[in-house]
């Protein structure tokens, strides 16, 4: 038995279709694609997503697959009806228009009636798709690496009611939070008839010298056929172990990952966990002594309002790191702040919001950053660099044993 999961790679990979038109990769709609009933969009809205290098062979069983979403807003309206299927190709390209969504071959087709309830920024499943997905596997066209493309259609959803999740824009516009869709499938091989072969095998000394009678069995017949045939291996991953500190991420591996940089907002002084807000831009002022300021802007500020407002005495914390071509992230703290204010900031198709505070820390313990061996280069300066996460009060230079 094996277990994978895919993801969309590119801001054409998802989309959704109005009655009059495609999104597929504007900003404007902050990474949002619906399925369902919309009067604001003037009736049924569906939505699609490419799954690209599917890297199932041919011929193999399909034992469960669903499609992971994550949900952009709270939604408990009812009622949502879907209908889920496949596009009918060996290798679907990327949706153009939404011509080219309707107009698609289709497999048979999976009912998602009555869509449970969803709460922000959490995920939901849609129901077993393995059929489909089967459908998909068996064409004479299908191979290891090709594309799968799932549709969410409306289903007759009742009026002004819908389902959203977020976008692989979303994650490109927020690389730090991968909230696109998943496709996870679970599959076994089957055998080929002909890869069966019968082996005629005489019986053990062990069967000739127990009598049958207390073997509970009947008498073995030395010409009975035996069938003998390999049993299929999942192929093993080995994935990286992370560093311990992000300073010492070799400048080999750095050319595969993503600087990032985090906002969490802590709880413990007001009795709830940490949060970890998107961050579309932050401005800061460090000092060592004096005071610090730091004013980070939140998109989707209707989606984190509530958690800010929760935490009224809370610390703002930024992390910067990077983000693994595996999808584990390295980070280290760069600043923390007392919270101290929110502003939200909403038009007609964006809103965000602004929190601020400072905080005066003295530097107790400075930390040496050692300029050294370029393998862990980060900020150039002449004769070697600087190690990620100095902060005011560290000491950076280049000394010798």
């Amino acid at each position: 038995m094996a277990e994978k999961t895919y993801i969309p790679k590119a801001k054409t990979d998802d989309g959704w279709i109005t009655p009059t038109n495609y999104y597929n990769d504007s900003d404007s709609y902050d990474g949002v694609e619906l399925f369902g009933n919309s009067t604001y969009w003037g009736g049924s809205v569906s939505m699609a997503v490419r799954f690209p290098d599917v890297d199932i062979p041919g011929g193999v069983v399909i034992t469960s697959a669903f499609v992971r979403l994550t949900a952009n807003m709270d939604n408990s309206d009812t009622t949502v009806n879907a209908a889920i299927s496949m596009n009918d190709a060996d290798n679907p390209t990327a949706l153009t228009s939404r011509s080219d969504f309707v107009s698609r071959d289709r497999t048979g087709s999976v009912d998602w009636d009555n869509v449970d309830a969803v709460t922000g920024n959490n995920t939901y499943d849609t129901p077993d798709i393995s059929t489909i997905v089967q459908a998909v596997v068996d064409r004479d066209g299908w191979a290891s690496g090709n594309a799968m493309l799932v549709f969410i259609e409306d289903n007759s959803s009742s009026t002004n009611v819908v389902r959203g999740a977020l976008t692989y824009d979303y994650y490109v516009q927020y690389p730090q939070h991968t909230k696109y869709a998943q496709l996870h499938i679970e599959y076994s091989e089957s055998i080929p008839e002909g890869d069966m072969p019968l082996v005629a095998h005489a019986p053990s000394k062990y069967a000739d010298e127990i009598p049958a009678a207390d073997m509970g069995m009947t008498e073995l017949n030395p010409l009975t056929p035996i069938v003998s045939c390999p049993i299929p291996v999942a192929a093993m991953t080995f994935l990286p172990r992370n560093p311990a500190y992000i300073w010492i991420v070799p400048k080999a591996v750095r050319a595969t990952c993503q600087k990032i940089y985090i906002c969490v907002l802590t709880g413990a002084a007001d009795g709830v966990d940490d949060v970890e807000l998107p961050m579309s831009s932050f401005q800061g002022r460090l000092r060592d002594g004096e005071p610090s300021y730091i004013a980070a802007v939140i998109p989707n500020s209707a989606l984190y309002e509530a958690d800010v407002t929760a935490r009224p005495n809370g610390e703002i914390v930024i992390k910067m790191g990077y983000l693994m071509s595996d999808g584990t992230r390295a980070l280290e703290e760069i600043a923390r702040v007392t919270y101290e204010t929110m502003q939200l900031d909403r038009g007609a198709k964006n809103d965000s919001m602004t929190i601020t505070g400072h905080k005066t820390v003295t530097s107790t313990a400075p930390k040496e950053r050692k300029i050294e061996n370029d393998d862990y280069a980060i900020y150039g300066v002449a004769g070697g660099e600087i190690g990620q996460g100095s902060i005011p009060g560290d000491f950076s230079g280049n000394w010798w044993d």
